[in-house]
């Protein structure tokens, strides 16, 4: 399967965040699957899906609390299993005096791709 973020919610808003255009990024890092026992057909599978970070503009209240009115998924990213909550990244700037939690949401991606194989 190849996931891509959709959005969040926002369990924790936090404080303290602020950004010059109102909003801060919000990422997640792809974790490959560990080990072979996830795979159906480890030969083919291993190293299939080139994964990347997502890039979600997350709009901060005045109060420097993240919210989810309004968010942006620039690019919902590629990844070979739903990113866990650790690999959350807020990007921002401002003295954060309370973490933001964020729970993501995730959808399937359509893969369109053709691969050729050699004879």
């Amino acid at each position: 399967m190849n996931f891509a973020i959709t959005g969040y919610a926002v369990t924790t808003a936090g404080a303290g965040y602020t950004a010059a255009a109102g909003s801060v990024t919000v990422s997640a890092t792809p974790v490959p699957t560990a080990g072979t026992a996830a795979y159906t057909n480890p030969g083919s599978q291993i190293e299939l899906v080139a994964m990347r970070q997502a890039v979600i503009s997350a709009p901060v209240s005045s109060a420097g609390a993240i919210t989810a009115t309004g968010e942006y998924v620039v690019d919902g990213g590629s990844y070979e299993a739903i990113p866990t909550a650790g690999s959350i990244s807020i990007i921002g700037n401002g003295l954060i005096t309370t973490a933001a939690v964020l729970t993501l949401t995730v959808g399937g991606i359509v893969d369109n791709e053709n691969y050729i194989y050699p004879n």
